[in-house]
């Protein structure tokens, strides 16, 4: 996923367009609570809800930005 895709959550259906890199999360880095066991990633998106973080894990890329 990359900035200006457009992107679909799994669990829902609803359509959104990716503002930022997939971020490790925090729970994921040293001192968090899955370190080291596990490994997920979120992107920033615009949704119809506003501003917000999804789960890469649980969405997926509809359109590819250029």
């Amino acid at each position: 996923m990359k900035i200006g895709d457009l992107i679909e959550d799994l669990t829902c259906g609803e359509v959104a367009l990716v503002l930022r890199e997939p971020r490790i999360s925090r729970d994921c880095l040293p001192g968090g609570e899955a370190h080291p066991h596990e490994e997920y990633y979120f992107v920033k998106v615009l949704s119809c809800r506003g501003i917000e973080d999804w789960d890469t894990d649980d969405s997926r890329v509809l359109i590819e930005s250029r």
